[in-house]
């Protein structure tokens, strides 16, 4: 939650964080949902890399991310998931 002088109680913000030395990755969303993950992938790897952001599985959604991040010779799967506990 972001404060000011003229709004004490904050504003609310979304989206993610800016760098230009980072590239953000989120999952597939509506526009009223909220995200609870988010990926950050330096720049200048992710220029060296293919990523694939797949937003189309079913599992894809607000709380889970997957992502295909290959390079010439390996390639990994990054799965990120946030549970909320009863």
């Amino acid at each position: 939650m972001q404060c000011s002088d003229s709004d004490p109680h904050g504003t609310d913000i979304t989206g993610t964080t800016y760098n230009n030395m980072w590239e953000s990755f989120l999952p597939s969303h509506s526009p009223d949902n909220i995200c609870k993950v988010a990926t950050y992938v330096r720049s200048n790897l992710a220029k060296q890399l293919l990523i694939q952001n797949h937003l189309t599985l079913p599992f894809s959604g607000p709380n889970c991310l997957v992502l295909d991040i290959v390079s010439d010779d390996e390639a990994i799967r990054l799965i990120n998931f946030y549970q909320i506990l009863p």
